[in-house]
């Protein structure tokens, strides 16, 4: 669990990430002095732009890389100008967006033999999954849940992310699960 310093300090890196690139269209470079020694430690995160309900956003690693700080804030970056399914932010959107930062803990490998296996491994609402085959992957956040609410549905759609079919199926495809820590700012706070 993170301390309210921490989501604070955590929010206030992500935001001066994005300002930075709004006004001088490079990437943050974190001072790390007052910075708490939780956030200084290795993790993976990703980021989520929303204004009202809309995405408008996301970027993120998988791998744990580098402080979570400077991870927040490469990802922060990443997701207002350089996620290449949406419109970069603008001066006028900031003050109507939402930042949500997901911190992922350990992804662990889910061992099974056949989709219903896996399916009955699944915790809804609670895991995140990446699916793995050959040179393909794909993840979904645990939010996406909220709109495929069976786990059918959702590694159906999992699989179809990936490239694949939705029935596709093979001895090499590959599952693992982590769970998250969520902290999200409201627009008045940028």
């Amino acid at each position: 669990m993170y301390t309210a310093i921490q989501r604070q300090q955590m929010l206030d890196i992500a935001q001066r990430s994005i300002q930075h690139g709004l006004h001088l269209s490079t990437r943050l470079r974190v001072n790390y002095k007052g910075i708490e020694a939780g956030l200084l430690k290795p993790r993976a995160c990703f980021i989520t732009l929303k204004i009202g309900q809309e995405i408008c956003g996301r970027m993120g690693s998988l791998e744990p890389n580098m402080a979570l700080i400077e991870n927040i804030a490469h990802n922060a970056h990443s997701a207002a100008f350089n996620d290449p399914r949406f419109v970069p932010i603008t001066k006028e959107a900031i003050e109507h967006l939402t930042i949500g930062i997901t911190v992922l803990g350990e992804i662990e490998t889910i061992n099974c033999d056949n989709e219903k296996e896996l399916l009955t491994q699944l915790t809804p609402q609670t895991d995140g999954v990446i699916l793995s085959e050959d040179d393909l992957t794909a993840t979904f956040l645990p939010d996406v849940w909220q709109q495929l609410i069976e786990p059918k549905d959702f590694i159906q759609q999992l699989k179809i992310q990936a490239g694949l079919a939705e029935d596709y199926w093979s001895d090499t495809l590959r599952f693992e699960r982590f769970q998250v820590k969520e902290i999200s700012s409201t627009p008045s706070d940028n």
